[in-house]
């Protein structure tokens, strides 16, 4: 188990405490204020956000993050991990 933690945290990024942009994003899109949190962090990290959350991933897009609802684009997920 010790092991599997190890190889875990070696993955794990951490990232600046994205408030400002957070509040900026939620003041654009409306989004609630957990939704800001992921979206941010999605944007400083230049990474694609992945979700089941349907709502969060149209916020995203309209903040300009490359977004993805999980439960209707897997095909289209799959391609871009590929």
């Amino acid at each position: 188990m010790l092991n599997f933690i190890e190889e875990l945290l070696l993955k794990v990024k951490l990232v600046e405490n994205p408030n400002e942009l957070a509040f900026l994003i939620s003041l654009k899109t409306g989004c609630r204020a957990i939704d800001s949190y992921f979206i941010a962090t999605a944007k400083m990290t230049d990474s694609t956000l992945v979700s089941n959350d349907r709502i969060m991933v149209k916020n995203a897009k309209k903040f300009g993050i490359n977004a993805y609802y999980l439960l209707e684009q897997q095909e289209d997920i799959l391609k871009l991990i590929e």
